[in-house]
């Protein structure tokens, strides 16, 4: 009997917090810099309509939750505490986020007539960033220079590339080109 009373008390609360959850959610996904990701221009709508639609949730919960309080049946304490962790997770997600986006970069060269740039940077991580007309697809990962040779330490990278990026380049920095020897790969210019 008491199962049966605490499930349904958990299954209330599920309900309750899900579609705040599965929003918060949602805009974490959308805004993720630190896995290989897309970005679109659409985002400039879709992230203020989630939040709009955050805010709502918010207000309903609370609003809920005050006329509960003023029948004395209720309290704040789990909305304060599902939304305070939901706001920590925001918090750490974007400065995570802010650290992605503002690392020191070591060198970048583009690809021969493409829209497709590397960056080096200084933490030993490197970023293939490919631009269109409205958004991009940015992979990342670890890379290791010995030699005047670049190695980009990423599984499949070739495939993820679409075969414009190799592992392997020579790093000629009078001529200002990083070269590979590798057939069917072009070469980069430093920036």
């Amino acid at each position: 009997m008491m199962f049966l009373r605490y499930s349904w008390i958990i299954l209330r609360l599920i309900i309750k917090y899900f579609s705040l959850i599965l929003l918060v959610a949602l805009v974490l996904f959308l805004t993720k810099k630190y896995v290989d990701y897309s970005s679109t221009v659409y985002l400039i709508f879709i992230i203020p309509i989630l939040s709009l639609l955050i805010l709502i949730n918010l207000i309903v919960i609370y609003t809920r939750d005050y006329l509960k309080y003023k029948k004395k049946k209720g309290n704040f304490r789990t909305s304060n505490i599902v939304i305070l962790t939901l706001f920590a997770i925001c918090v750490l997600h974007f400065s995570v986020n802010y650290y992605m986006e503002n690392k020191s970069v070591y060198l970048s060269a583009n690809l021969n007539e493409s829209n497709t740039k590397l960056f080096l940077y200084s933490d030993k991580t490197f970023k293939i960033a490919k631009y269109w007309n409205h958004g991009g697809d940015n992979i990342l990962g670890k890379y290791e220079l010995k030699n005047n040779i670049l190695t980009l330490k990423k599984d499949d990278l070739e495939k993820i590339s679409n075969f414009e990026i190799t592992h392997r380049y020579d790093i000629f920095s009078k001529a200002r080109i990083i070269t590979t020897d590798k057939k069917g790969f072009k070469n980069l210019i430093f920036e």
